[in-house]
């Protein structure tokens, strides 16, 4: 961090909340088309404030961010997780076109990396275990049992609930067929993407080691981190730090200098940018909201 050029992580923290504004932006355009009207900085606060969260306890963000935006809007819970996961959804489509992307632009990189650490024939190997096939047919069984007793589950206090939750959860997902402004939400989720890259390709020439590498090593290495960020950790701690290292080693740059690169990055984005701005929208959120009463 000593090393680094600050205007250039400066420029990275810049495009992050860029990101973040378009998201914010097209959660508000999710819910519209359920009759609310949330307001733009109740929508990023909630999300700064679930960024934050997932530093410490690993996929709380989402409650909190669908708990936050019910409690100052007035939502229901179900129908905000509801478009939460489509949020998810549609990051995931985001996140295979750009790996569909990377295939092409830089299959070569790809294809070494593939033959070098995925051998398929070793887990497929799993699936003819004893373990494996005992866990299928338990599962099975449940299944059946399931659908059997479906009436009486569905009609107890307990299954009338989870109805209820589920229907809420669903109105939430079906919220994108009534989009009133398609292509602002097109637009929004294409800017989401091309900042997540930028910032990853910007933060190179932040580094003397990785200033020279190119956009086709800052696009992979951008899939191999937003895959380290997936991973059930912390923040993406660690599992970031490892496949942006490994990806980076692929252009011949030295494991230490990949991971001192990994830290910049993850330092100036997930820890003091997503830092500041989640406890600063922890404060200003209710601040806001009084105001507004």
């Amino acid at each position: 961090m000593k090393t680094a050029n600050k205007s250039w992580l400066v420029l990275v923290i810049f495009l992050f909340m860029v990101s973040n504004i378009s998201r914010a932006r097209r959660w508000v355009l999710m819910l519209q088309p359920m009759g609310y009207k949330p307001k733009f900085l109740n929508s990023l606060f909630s999300i700064m404030i679930a960024y934050f969260t997932n530093l410490g306890i690993p996929r709380s963000g989402e409650f909190i961010r669908a708990g936050t935006m019910s409690k100052y809007e007035n939502i229901s819970f179900e129908k905000l997780m509801g478009t939460i996961v489509l949020d998810r959804i549609i990051d995931f489509i985001s996140l295979f076109i750009v790996i569909g992307i990377a295939l092409v632009w830089q299959r070569h990189i790809f294809y070494d990396y593939l033959l070098e650490n995925m051998n398929l024939y070793e887990k497929l190997a799993f699936l003819k275990s004893g373990t494996a096939i005992i866990a299928m047919i338990v599962l099975l069984a449940l299944s059946i049992l399931v659908f059997v007793k479906r009436k009486t589950l569905l009609n107890s206090g307990i299954g009338k609930k989870i109805t209820g939750l589920v229907k809420g959860f669903i109105d939430g997902l079906l919220a994108i067929k009534n989009i009133q402004k398609p292509w602002e939400f097109l637009f929004h989720s294409i800017v989401i993407w091309v900042m997540f890259f930028l910032m990853t390709y910007l933060c190179f020439f932040s580094f003397e080691p990785t200033s020279y590498l190119s956009a086709g090593a800052g696009l992979v290495s951008f899939m191999f981190g937003a895959l380290g960020m997936v991973f059930p950790s912390p923040g993406g701690m660690g599992s970031y730090h490892f496949l942006v290292q490994e990806c980076l080693y692929l252009y011949g740059i030295p494991k230490a200098d990949g991971f001192s690169y990994a830290m910049i990055a993850y330092v100036t984005i997930s820890l003091f940018a997503t830092a500041f701005f989640g406890l600063l929208s922890f404060i200003m959120i209710p601040i806001y909201n009084r105001k507004r009463k």
